[in-house]
């Protein structure tokens, strides 16, 4: 996992004189964990199994994912001040990946409702790992190159999605959904290992404490970022912006396969080599978008992403109706989308840390964890709502996305960032 693609990274790194290459390397190593989690496990698997295997629908998947997002929301702050001041960051992202990787392969096996509890569980760690990994981009970077090294992560992350996607095609479809759960536990494990074995930043304010005094600290640090939170204008809005921008991306990757099956009318193979055409896209683009981000700035860089992106869901929602070119046109879909989403997501980290105190790398991307788990609550409950509670259909939940990435797309534009950050 580590050797194909170190490369490309060492490359990149010569030509841009930058130092811990294998820091850098193994820090983006990790994205392959997290692509593989949400593409194969979240984005294919579980929906399809829900739905063709126990007879679920889509309420079943959007609920449940809601109610880990929950979960999550209640923790994340609690760990984001928890990797400020006690043991690294990395022991927490190598606890929380290893209990998801322990869960995965057990759904299916159990009874349904353990298996969801399961499934929920592996949810709340993947997610509360990402709060450690995406502070750790801090540890790894300067003001310089924090957009490439982003890109890199995104891009070399989308390696394992290709990985998966062509495991789902090819394999999974004939062997069945349980054993996409336990292929995708084992390249999560393996993914993560050149993180977790060779990542040691230099981390300061690390203090041991007691969990009374952690406890009480990240009550207190909660209070005082929501009170404060009036003074950083900028920081709420992008905060504002995120919700929105995070509610249409994450959504609509939880329910892309299903869209394509039960909407579009095509097979799940069919809708998986789509899925393999964007994410082919998306490993360059998401180089490119670094490096945008460094030339032109982390605000343009996603205001132009997003802008677009808008527009190609509410081209999406209308096509099953209109039949525009046919097949041709959910190609074209495959590969502008696979352009667009790693534009957001590579400049999601870089901005938040463009406009967040160095010292409060942790706690503020625990808040900007609880934003989006906050929309991904909102946006998965909604698409249940939508398409199966009020019998609007899958149509009308896109075009519900669509407006959302409006919506964030205004918003960001009120966005301040540092001149001197980038």
């Amino acid at each position: 996992m580590f050797c194909g693609y170190e490369y490309i990274v060492i490359y990149m790194i010569q030509v841009n004189k930058w130092k811990n290459i294998r820091q850098i390397a193994a820090w983006a190593s990790y994205d392959i964990t997290n692509t593989i989690f949400f593409i194969g496990v979240v984005g294919i698997f579980f929906p399809l199994w829900v739905t063709n295997d126990i007879g679920g629908n889509d309420a079943t998947v959007g609920f449940t994912m809601s109610a880990a997002m929950i979960v999550s929301l209640v923790l994340a702050p609690f760990f984001g001040t928890l990797t400020d001041h006690y043991l690294s960051k990395v022991w927490y992202l190598g606890a929380f990946t290893f209990i998801a990787i322990l869960a995965v392969p057990l759904v299916g096996e159990v009874p349904f409702i353990m298996a969801l509890v399961l499934y929920s569980l592996s949810i709340v760690c993947i997610y509360l790992a990402g709060i450690a990994y995406n502070a750790l981009l801090n540890n790894i970077s300067t003001p310089q190159n924090i957009g490439s090294i982003a890109g890199i992560g995104v891009g070399v992350g989308y390696l394992g999605a290709v990985l998966i996607v062509v495991i789902a095609a090819e394999v999974a479809v004939d062997s069945g959904n349980i054993f996409g759960f336990r292929v995708s536990a084992i390249l999560m494990f393996l993914a993560s290992l050149p993180a977790l074995l060779v990542l040691r930043p230099k981390e300061q304010h690390l203090d041991r404490i007691g969990l009374k005094a952690i406890i009480n600290k990240t009550l207190r640090d909660l209070f005082i970022v929501f009170v404060e939170i009036k003074k950083y204008k900028y920081v709420s809005r992008f905060m504002i912006s995120r919700f929105f921008y995070t509610w249409s991306l994450n959504t609509a990757q939880s329910f892309a396969i299903l869209f394509g099956t039960e909407t579009v009318g095509y097979s799940a193979r069919h809708v998986e080599y789509l899925l393999l055409l964007g994410i082919l896209v998306g490993i360059p683009s998401a180089f490119i978008w670094g490096k945008l981000i460094d030339l032109i700035g982390a605000k343009r860089s996603i205001s132009i992403a997003m802008l677009f992106w808008s527009i190609c869901l509410l081209l999406v929602a209308i096509a099953p109706s209109t039949d525009v070119l046919g097949n041709w046109f959910w190609i074209l879909m495959g590969v502008f989308c696979g352009a667009l989403i790693p534009g957001i997501w590579v400049t999601d980290r870089p901005l938040m840390l463009q406009i967040t105190p160095p010292e409060k790398s942790g706690q503020f991307f625990g808040l900007h964890g609880m934003v989006g788990r906050i929309a991904y609550i909102t946006g998965t409950f909604v698409w249940g709502l939508v398409v199966v509670t009020l019998g609007i259909g899958q149509q009308g939940a896109i075009i519900n996305l669509a407006i959302c990435t409006l919506i964030a797309f205004i918003i960001m534009q009120s966005v301040t960032v540092n001149k001197n950050s980038g």
